[in-house]
């Protein structure tokens, strides 16, 4: 008598990729793609970041991570699945410091009472600044490039 299994042992694809950095050359492959799909970003200079990049910087080959994909994804218990849950968290992380980022400069340029393209120095209470306070303010702005509109005002 002969049993037949229908479990099928998944060999590891050689070279093997370990889990940890699938996972990085997953989340890479995102980022290019997300690049990829805001034109207004994807310039000459960005057009040079692409998939080929992504598989030079782990020194791997477009096989390779095709079989390595198909190793994870074709494991029990949604292996494949739960490494992309990480990559999405992950985006989503980076993208809610970014988010942090943008609105912090966009408070900044506010305070600074930037307002279509043009400057108007105010503080907290909407009062005009006075030109002594000009000085102070430059220094704050070098990080938010606004010194070249605050030079117009001395």
């Amino acid at each position: 008598m002969t049993l037949l299994s229908c479990e099928e042992k998944h060999e590891k694809p050689t070279p093997f990729i370990e889990e940890g950095t699938m996972k990085d050359i997953m989340y890479d492959f995102s980022l290019v793609s997300a690049i990829e799909g805001v034109s207004a970003y994807y310039t000459d200079t960005v057009s040079k970041i692409n998939g080929a990049s992504v598989l030079r910087k782990y020194g791997i080959d477009s096989l390779t991570y095709v079989k390595n994909s198909e190793y994870y994804l074709n494991l029990d218990k949604g292996v494949y699945l739960d490494m992309q849950l990480e990559v999405k968290k992950r985006l989503e992380e980076q993208k809610a410091i970014i988010d942090t980022l943008v609105k912090r400069e966009n408070d900044d340029k506010i305070k600074l009472g930037v307002v279509k393209d043009s400057l108007v120095l105010k503080d907290s209470l909407g009062v005009k600044i006075n030109s002594s306070k000009v000085n102070d303010l430059k220094k704050a702005a070098k990080g938010l490039k606004l010194e070249s509109k605050l030079q117009k005002l001395n």
